[in-house]
């Protein structure tokens, strides 16, 4: 089964936040500015690929039982172009009971201390204590999968491989149009590669492109 879903825009290059532009992120206020983020934007640090663990928005919203061969992973930039960021393989969803195994193998790592000291040291620095950050109470849970701004765990995803490409791909470009909105919002959730190719026509070089990910 091969699927798409949307992922948070980062500037980071995926290892940690970089004030989000997508409006149901997470959201905190230090007082002066906004600033938003979300769990998937610490996926590509090397700690955590290490672990082959990570975190899907979509994960957070439903129950998947089934494994993911394949999951093409995209993000909207400023501009509203869509693009390509990458791949990743054979993906399961975490359940309840793994999650305090999975925080004890955080804990020997120090990952709280570095996720701290990244939201510290970062121009929209939240003048709250750490313990009472939004990403506290996503650590806290014990849940992988919750309702509306209820926080899940802080990773939801187990998978084989993950593979960035070196330069994203804008998908916008490729299909020489824009997106229609109420189709690209489907990616919010995980949608069925072939269901959204469906809305493309054949000739396009967007549908090649995507039928060709391996």
């Amino acid at each position: 089964m091969k699927t798409i879903a949307r992922i948070i825009f980062n500037t980071n290059n995926w290892v940690s936040p970089s004030n989000s532009t997508i409006k149901n992120a997470v959201e905190f206020k230090n007082g002066i500015s906004s600033y938003r983020y979300g769990y998937e934007e610490w996926n590509n640090d090397e700690q955590i690929k290490a672990l082959n663990l990570g975190y899907l928005e979509c994960y957070r919203r439903s129950n998947f039982p089934d494994v993911a061969e394949l999951i093409i992973l995209v993000y909207r930039d400023d501009n509203g172009d869509y693009f390509h960021y990458g791949n990743i393989y054979n993906v399961r969803q975490l359940q309840n009971h793994e999650i305090e195994t999975i925080r004890k193998e955080l804990q020997k790592i120090n990952w709280l201390k570095k996720v701290e000291s990244q939201f510290n040291s970062a121009p929209f620095f939240d003048t709250r204590h750490f313990s009472n950050h939004h990403y506290m109470s996503a650590w806290n849970s014990n849940e992988i999968i919750t309702k509306a701004q209820k926080p899940g765990f802080v990773l939801n995803v187990e998978y084989k491989s993950l593979n960035i490409l070196p330069k994203p791909i804008n998908l916008t470009k490729l299909a020489g149009t824009a997106f229609d909105n109420r189709k690209i919002s489907r990616l919010r959730s995980r949608y069925y590669l072939d269901n959204f190719m469906n809305n493309l026509d054949k000739s396009n070089p967007l549908h090649k492109y995507l039928k060709d990910i391996k």
